[in-house]
Order: C-alpha cells, then structure tokens, then sequence
C-alpha cells in the first residue's frame, strides 16, 4: 500500500509562513528541502523529499518521476554527469543510479558501498575527477574508476563523516568532521591524482568549532585568485573562510556580514556567490564586500538549502521551496517552485488537489480549504491505479499533473 500511494505524482511541502497557503487541517511534510540543482539546457532535475522532480523546459513546470525507480522512497542527494551518463545519489547509502538515456530509466550501481542509510541533512554527495567519481558521505567516503560500477573505500579519511567534495583547478577538494568532544573537529584533505591519495590540510583553531567544514553536505570549495575559499561550519560568523597558503593560514572572509554555516561558494567568472543559513550573496572584490540577492524570504533555514550552480546566464540555487533562479544581467529571480502550500498546486481530476504527509495521503476538493484523510480509499475502482476521497467517486492516477 505505502509504494501505491507513493507512486501518485503528489505531495505537498510545509510553508509556515504568514504570507504563505497554511491549510488548518490538511497535510504538510516537515522540513522538506531541495538538495541540489541540475541543468542541461531545457533539462533540469532536483531533489525534494522522498521525490525526483524534472523539469524538461528550464524549469517553467516540473513533475515527479519517483515511480520509475524500483525503491520509490529514495530521498535524492546530489546529481552529475560523466559522459553519457548521469549519476545520482540518495539518503539510502549502499547504492547509486546512473542512467544513460538523460534520466528517463536507471540502474542501481552498489558494488563496494557499505548498506547504511545516511542523514537527509547531511546527504551524499558526487563528484567527477579525471576519470574517476568520488563520494562523500555522513558514514563513508568511496571511489569508483569504473563508471561507478565498484566502489572502494578511502582508506586516508578516517573521520566518520565526509561532507563536501568539489573538483578544482588547485586539486580535489573534500571536508571531513570527527566527533571529538567538546566540539566537532573538521579537516580538509586534498588529492592531486584524482583521489587516488590524499593529503591533510592544517585547521583553522580560532573557530569554536575547529577547522574548515560544510556543516550540511552542500559543496564547499571555490578558488578565485590564489586563494582557496571554504564554507564552514560554525554558527558564530565564520560561515566562509579563505587560504593561500594550502592551509597554513586562514581568513574569515566577510566578517562584517556574520555568515553563519555556510552552504555552498563558487566562482563564476570572477564572481563568488556564497549562501548560509539567511540568504545567497555575490561578492565582485574577492569577498571584501557583499550584496544579498536571495534572502531568507526563500526559506534559507533549512538543513541541505543553498546547492549553487549555474546554466546559461542563470545562477540556480536549492531552497526549502524547490530550485530558484537569478538572471546575472537582469537581477531577475523566479518564481519558487513549490508555492501555495503544494507542488505548484498539484491537482487530479476534477480540481481534486492531492497532498502527502508521512506515508498518508489526503485530498481536497475545496481548493485546499479542508483536506480529508483518503490513505484507506487507494483501491483499483476503474482504472490500475486510482484514488478515492468519499469511496465512492474515483480518479485516475494519470490524471495527476502539475500545472
């Protein structure tokens, strides 16, 4: 029954906001959260949930292809492409999928990763180096130089938890965090042969919180002019330092601004973009001065918010409302992706709208207004899959689209 109804293309996000749609009996879903973004031209995915959402027109609407994964509950983490393939990982540790057709069907890939379900808030991450894909992860790091076929652990990080891995020009990059008491340790370490060996870096003991970190598994590193910019952990505005010096030295970059846990910096033609716990900011000077862009109006606090990248003149940053865009020549920012209280208004026949909240499912034929529980009226009535709100009237699953 769970995968039947997690098959409907349907759920609906938690907005709390004032200014927001807050049903007063109906379902919402936590901290619901987009991982990351994904752009080719028109085709783009991201993660939300339990769900993978793609959009095949740069993101104007967008719908859930779940279903066509066997495990159906896969929690998407973070996506690339390596040739002709895409690969994705998810909060369900000992596996993989690629796909070779541009994300319409997937494989599983496991050989080598250990079976351990990881944190949604501190997600596994993939990164291409040379010929190789690393992973990070909240209980491993592995490395796969055979298109993610096998994987093997890397043995020189020995810290419990690996949580951000970017390729650079200097090398690859990937964080780590012990569990030293008082506070957590965090540590960089640096490959020149594609992960093959690694190299540490020295901390950073002026933070609380020692070291440099991505504190919720979003990329961490960028370079621009010699020097290494890091995201860090820390809620005490050390959110984004820098080195260069290979991490003899370190300098908290912004101090004016209190960045808080950084999420994600990058360098874009000179441009760093930067995102922490309230908002995404650019910076022109090399981070002497900053201007926010996105703030936390787009629901920022949020574990795994802020994944930057960029596509045709656009910078895409994850929030708690799905994928936003920023047009560089315009200032121009879009319209979130979940808004209204549901998946841009997920509706099935009828105006029926749907919702998902932990394994139950409900519907509304008010327009949102009230919900009704409709978890035991999910049967076979006229079609292979269908759903009921009284029993007695039913809707086909297909009729399930996103307007």
């Amino acid at each position: 029954m769970k995968n039947l109804y997690l098959f409907l293309l349907v759920f609906v996000c938690s907005i709390t906001n004032a200014q927001q749609f807050n049903p007063t009996n109906g379902p919402t879903s936590g901290m619901e959260t987009s991982k990351f973004v994904f752009v080719e031209g028109d085709l783009m995915f991201t993660g939300y949930g339990y769900h993978l959402l793609r959009s095949d027109n740069g993101g104007e609407n967008w719908h859930v292809v779940t279903a066509n994964f066997a495990d159906n509950e896969i929690l998407p983490t973070s996506m690339i492409r390596k040739g002709d393939y895409i690969f994705l990982t998810s909060w369900l540790g000992d596996r993989v999928y690629r796909s070779n057709d541009n994300g319409d069907t997937w494989e599983v890939i496991s050989t080598g990763l250990p079976s351990k379900m990881v944190s949604s808030s501190k997600p596994n991450r993939i990164e291409v180096s040379g010929e190789n894909l690393i992973m990070s992860s909240q209980n491993f790091s592995a490395i796969s130089t055979d298109m993610g076929l096998s994987w093997q652990a890397i043995d020189a990080i020995t810290e419990w938890m690996t949580d951000g891995v970017n390729q650079l020009e200097s090398g690859l990059y990937m964080s780590s965090q012990g569990n030293q008491s008082p506070f957590p340790h965090h540590f960089i370490y640096k490959s020149l042969d594609n992960g093959a060996t690694w190299e540490q870096l020295p901390s950073v003991p002026s933070i609380p919180s020692p070291g440099i970190a991505m504190q919720q598994g979003t990329s961490a590193f960028a370079e621009l002019n010699g020097y290494l910019y890091s995201s860090c952990a820390p809620l005490n505005g050390h959110g984004l330092q820098r080195t260069n010096d290979n991490g003899a030295t370190w300098e908290n970059v912004g101090a004016a601004y209190a960045f808080n846990t950084g999420k994600c910096v990058r360098n874009y033609d000179g441009i760093l973009y930067f995102t922490d716990m309230s908002g995404a900011y650019k910076s022109a000077d090399e981070g002497a001065s900053w201007e926010e862009f996105l703030n936390a109006d787009y629901d920022f606090p949020c574990a795994n918010a802020g994944y930057i990248t960029r596509h045709d003149g656009k910078i895409w940053i994850s929030t708690q409302k799905g994928p936003i865009s920023y047009n560089e020549a315009t200032a121009e920012v879009s319209e979130p992706v979940i808004r209204n209280g549901s998946l841009a208004s997920m509706k099935a026949g009828n105006g029926v709208i749907l919702g998902l909240e932990f394994g139950k499912l409900y519907a509304s034929v008010n327009n949102g207004t009230n919900w009704v529980n409709v978890t035991d009226n999910i049967g076979d009535g006229n079609d292979v899959k269908s759903f009921s709100v009284d029993g007695n009237n039913w809707y086909a699953v297909a009729d399930a689209v996103v307007d």
